[in-house]
């Protein structure tokens, strides 16, 4: 009864407030711009909301489609609006369990979630007092204490439900109801809190943004005003019988705001930030029932894809053309009897090495390119007839977040090429960030987010998929692989046979490629002086990160019989593996290097030129030590590496007038590639 009177007062209080602060307020047509965003940004913080109530059914092991759950998430949020705050939570759970998804599992996950939102908040708020000067405020704001005294109320009461958990449900006589299947590790926690701290800056600068389009007024510490924005949306969230918090919220903002931007911007801001919020939540819950409607409804498009056996592939996004992995495995399902078509915006034209970008100029272009180039690829998807599957291009990473909603709209299956991983080649291979660094926990928790996003994740090796797998709690079937095989003026190359009789001199022994870990081109040139200069002649090709260092090296110590040549033309590539007699793939000892299988790998087989490169369970998925032409070697072993030049400088005759790779070109070439992708995608259903 008590927080009945309580959530009416404020409304009143609220009304009031309004009504003397705004009568004069002047409302103009530009005002509804500041409106639209700030409402899609409260969509991203439902968005947001859904990844953590997925991450959560994740850390349980509770199995779950990610579009599923953000369907489900999207369409209860409008029952906030109705008095008691927890319908939406009520939603969440029945829809669950229509789905086959375990009701004591929701309710565990829904009872982290909340425990987390306060906490989160806690300990934000807490951070804002700590370094925000609050000598302006005349009203009263929690202390330090007091936060902390909150925060670890809320540890305490998790601590006891985990622990009295299976007694209270023997005691109840249903032993699972209280039972918690799996408590989720700890990362998964701080995924969360991170995600709810995204938020609560998100509601901070959306505050501000108002206040400075709207009333003209801007204040500078943003930090400040997200803790009262965020003090003030809890204390709305958590009041019993008030909808949404409506009443409690504007409350709170009234009187925290008004020392900061007086009572009519204060007023104003807390009542068009409600506006915003119920547009964004009116988005969201209309977003999910257009899901919804698009998954009962499987025909509703008259353009459903073609009724023979021709498959209809739509090949979308801003991938790098530069990059063979795009351009091969297009050709490969056209190869394999697929309708491929393409919806591409080419932004990649200039910069190859993305890590190689130091200017702010390129980057801000390239932001540029990408705000173009989304709209148009989003048009020319809703004038497509519908495909069977659509595949994302690498680097997709970005494309990904764009093409879901659509792609979810118009029913059509997602196959995210990862190819790489970047927190895997950012933080693991290269090292540019610590595993603790926010950059490394933003990469990580994109590209779990992505993952869900996508109905089949793609990757170069088996190997490579089995890590996507274990990082991001994949599961089996999601997660696919398919070699990058080789262009087909590789192929179409044969090598130089030359006259036995007439072989003597030094090999010529070849590597090209970019100067980053997993390519081991230290070890590369520590070999290199370990082999007679009678015996191989040495050619680099490329520059890179590890550009300043492989530099360095070489200014320690000459070598007379080795040529670096920064860079070559791509389509020259082909002529410079036929001049050579042996070529190198790679020899880095980073976990990246054991999951792959260098592109230029494929090419050198394909071009029928022998090969050393490091040894690794990617590279036994195709090439093994008894196959002629082959070295596979310990990685940064420079005196291993020595050595099969050596062997490959005493067989040279032989190497020259052979056949190479004879029982293993055919599993690399496009139209076994293409295969081998449909095969598994119909095996695990994404295309049926």
């Amino acid at each position: 009864m008590v927080a009945k009177i309580f959530v009416v007062f404020t409304i009143l209080f609220f009304c009031y407030f309004a009504q003397q602060q705004l009568e004069h307020f002047r409302w103009e047509a530009s005002y509804f711009a500041p409106l639209f965003v700030v409402a899609l940004v409260y969509l991203a913080i439902n968005f947001i909301g859904a990844c953590i109530w997925s991450l959560l059914l994740t850390g349980v092991d509770e199995p779950h489609h990610f579009s599923t759950t953000t369907q489900i998430f999207f369409v209860s949020q409008i029952g906030k609006y109705i008095p008691g705050n927890i319908v939406h939570l009520i939603g969440r759970v029945v829809n669950a369990k229509s789905i086959g998804i375990r009701p004591t599992s929701v309710l565990y996950t829904l009872a982290f979630e909340l425990i987390l939102l306060v906490l989160s908040a806690t300990i934000f708020a807490a951070i804002t007092i700590y370094y925000s000067d609050l000598s302006q405020f005349s009203g009263h704001i929690p202390s330090l204490i007091q936060l902390l005294t909150i925060g670890l109320f809320c540890i305490a009461i998790a601590t006891l439900i985990i622990f009295f958990s299976p007694k209270l449900s023997a005691r109840l006589g249903q032993p699972d109801i209280l039972n918690i299947p799996k408590m989720p590790p700890i990362r998964i926690f701080a995924l969360c809190l991170a995600l709810f701290w995204v938020c609560y800056m998100l509601l901070g600068l959306s505050t501000n943004y108002l206040a400075e389009s709207i009333f003209n007024v801007k204040f500078n510490n943003i930090l400040i005003v997200s803790g009262i924005f965020t003090i003030s949306f809890v204390a709305g969230f958590l009041t019993p019988g008030a909808p949404a918090g409506i009443g409690v919220r504007e409350f709170m903002l009234i009187l925290l705001l008004t020392p900061i931007y007086g009572e009519l911007c204060a007023v104003g801001v807390a009542s068009f930030s409600r506006i915003a919020q119920m547009s964004g939540d009116l988005l969201t819950f209309l977003i999910g029932r257009l899901i919804l409607k698009h998954r009962k409804v499987t025909n509703i498009w008259s353009d459903s894809p073609q009724s023979n056996d021709q498959l209809s592939i739509i090949y979308w996004g801003t991938y790098d053309l530069s990059k063979p992995r795009n351009p091969i495995l297009h050709d490969s399902l056209e190869q394999a009897g697929c309708n491929v078509i393409t919806c591409h915006e080419n932004i990649w034209t200039v910069n190859n090495d993305k890590s190689q970008i130091k200017e702010l100029s390129r980057w801000l272009s390239i932001a540029c390119s990408y705000l173009v180039a989304y709209p148009r690829l989003v048009m020319r998807l809703f004038k497509l007839k519908k495909s069977d599957f659509i595949i994302i291009g690498y680097l997709g990473h970005l494309d990904i977040f764009v093409l879901w909603p659509f792609a979810r709209i118009r029913g059509i299956p997602i196959v995210w090429d990862a190819f790489i991983s970047l927190y895997n080649t950012v933080v693991e291979d290269r090292k540019m960030f610590g595993k603790r660094h926010p950059v490394s926990l933003v990469l990580y928790a994109w590209e779990w987010l992505a993952c869900r996003m996508a109905d089949a994740v793609l990757l170069d090796t088996n190997e490579h998929a089995d890590y996507f797998r274990r990082s991001y709690h994949l599961e089996h079937n999601k997660v696919h692989y398919t070699f990058v095989g080789a262009e087909a003026h590789f192929f179409l190359s044969s090598p130089n046979i030359k006259d036995n009789a007439k072989v003597d001199g030094p090999i010529e022994v070849l590597f090209y490629g970019t100067f980053i870990p997993l390519h081991g081109i230290s070890t590369i040139i520590r070999a290199c002086r370990l082999v007679p200069s009678e015996m191989a002649n040495w050619t680099i090709i490329g520059k890179g990160q590890e550009e300043s260092k492989i530099q360095a090296e070489l200014d320690s110590g000459h070598i007379s019989n080795l040529e670096w040549i920064k860079w070559v033309p791509y389509e020259q590539l082909g002529r410079k593996i036929q001049e050579a007699d042996v070529c190198l793939g790679i020899f880095g000892n980073t976990e990246k290097s054991a999951m792959v299988i260098p592109n230029k790998a494929f090419q050198i087989i394909a071009a029928g030129k022998p090969i050393i490169t490091r040894d690794s369970p990617a590279i036994a998925e195709l090439l093994n030590n008894t196959d002629k032409g082959v070295w596979l070697v310990p990685p940064e072993d420079e005196e291993a590496l020595a050595q099969a030049v050596k062997e490959a400088y005493l067989q040279q005759a032989e190497l020259r007038s052979s056949a190479l790779y004879s029982d293993i070109l055919y599993r690399i070439k496009p139209k076994a590639i293409g295969s081998q992708l449909i095969d598994s995608l119909y095996r695990s259903r994404v295309i049926s």
